[in-house]
């Protein structure tokens, strides 16, 4: 049996679209997939209330959720917390949510692209820093020769626009 994925991103808790994301809960419950993968801006504001929401929306599709962050999603109005703990938050909701993704067929290697604060401007792009690659590279490299397939799952695109 193949394994069927349903892919979201930037749903942004905060300032949602209601009609947009109850045609994704339709789709879902119709189209039944082994899990959803939500790749970052789970969040607008990475607020208490839009994590709240956030929660209960995931929950609700019946499905494994298979969790990244964006830059939306590490805290905007609490700097402490942004540099000190940036993912907090975003923890408290994977760990709420029914999460758990095993495949006879497909294995999802993540790739963080979101920092707290980066040098570049503007800070929506992402980043990949060097222990991120790292992290990254050495779960492929542990895949060697897997015949599933592999997805890198991240938030940003990888190439930027070209000039």
């Amino acid at each position: 049996m193949t394994t069927r994925l349903f892919h979201i991103s930037d749903v942004h808790f905060g300032v949602e679209d209601h009609a947009a994301l109850d045609a994704v809960a339709r789709a879902v419950a119709e189209e039944r997939p082994d899990t959803v993968v939500c790749t970052g801006d789970l969040t607008q504001r990475a607020k208490h209330s839009e994590y709240a929401r956030a929660a209960e929306w995931f929950a609700a599709l019946g499905v494994p959720v298979v969790l990244e962050p964006g830059n939306h999603d590490m805290p905007y109005y609490n700097p402490w917390e942004r540099f000190t703990d940036p993912f907090r938050r975003y923890n408290r909701l994977r760990s709420a949510v029914p999460g758990s993704f095993t495949s006879a067929d497909v294995v999802l290697v993540p790739l963080l692209t979101t920092v707290r604060a980066q040098t570049r401007f503007p800070w929506s792009d992402g980043v990949i820093k060097p222990a991120a690659l790292a992290d990254t590279l050495a779960q492929l490299a542990a895949l060697k020769g897997d015949p599933r397939t592999i997805i890198v799952t991240a938030h940003h695109p990888l190439l930027g626009p070209h000039d």
